[in-house]
């Protein structure tokens, strides 16, 4: 039977902090990206077409560009974790016993 055993990783602990800090981000971009959703659009017939201020399509435009300010926010945040995580080498390693 092979018994592996996972060393403790010597790592400093500025690094320590960095993944946790990490590892926090990717956790808050993944709770934002499920509750990140467009607007609703509204229905032709939503609008009066008084020209009331602000028209239902006003508001939706606002929105969708609030929306799309935040989506690429977050891809960029992502983007830039992934980048980390695939430059950085893993310090853990597995002995077999």
């Amino acid at each position: 039977m092979i018994k592996a055993r996972l060393s403790t990783p010597k790592v400093p602990a500025t690094r320590l902090l960095q993944s946790v800090v990490s590892l926090s981000t990717v956790a808050s971009l993944r709770m934002n990206r499920t509750s990140l959703e467009p607007p609703e659009k509204p229905l032709p017939g939503d609008c009066c077409g008084s020209g009331c201020s602000p028209c239902v399509w006003e508001t939706y435009y606002e929105g969708l560009e609030r929306y799309n300010a935040a989506k690429a926010k977050a891809e960029a945040e992502t983007k830039a974790l992934n980048h980390a995580r695939k430059t950085e080498p893993c310090t853990s390693s597995i002995q077999q016993k």
